[in-house]
Formats: structure tokens, C-alpha cells, sequence
């Protein structure tokens, strides 16, 4: 599951600004707006039908971990009811 978390104080702020420079993490970004958690299947399938373009889980990890990374998002194991993005 992954959640919107309030930005770290620590985190460079160019790492932030290195996450608004790809359309899929600011796509990752817009859907977790919407949505405030959701799984990485759903996202990856979301992904795919507003970018048109071919997305695989390893790739929207990948994103996530940026993301994550820079303080914007936190990722949470576990198993969640089904909720439509």
C-alpha cells in the first residue's frame, strides 16, 4: 500500500526537484491525490492507461522508491481491500 506522507525536513531539497522531472512520478503523484493509498498493481495499471505507454511493476517500484526516497510517499507491506483508482 502506499501513502502521501508530509515532506521529510532532512531531504535535500534537490532530490525533491529531481521527482518533478519525469511525467510518470508526477502521474504516480497526481494518482495518490486522488487516492490517497492505493497498491502498486492499481497504480501500475493506472499508470498505463493515462500515459499509454507499457508499465511493469519493477519500473513503478523503481518510481515509488524515488519517491519515497525524497519523502513524498511511504511504502507499507501488506494486504488491503480492493479499492478502484
Amino acid at each position: 500500500m502506499i501513502r502521501l506522507t508530509e515532506p521529510k525536513i532532512d531531504v535535500d531539497s534537490w532530490s525533491i526537484l529531481h521527482v518533478f522531472g519525469n511525467e510518470v512520478r508526477i502521474e504516480i503523484l497526481k494518482l495518490l491525490l486522488r487516492h490517497e493509498m492505493t497498491c502498486l498493481t492499481d497504480i501500475t495499471k493506472n499508470l498505463e492507461h493515462n500515459l499509454r505507454k507499457k508499465m511493469t511493476l519493477p519500473a513503478v517500484l523503481k518510481h515509488m522508491r524515488i519517491l519515497e526516497k525524497a519523502g513524498l510517499v511511504r511504502l507499507e507491506p501488506g494486504i488491503y481491500p480492493d479499492k478502484p483508482v
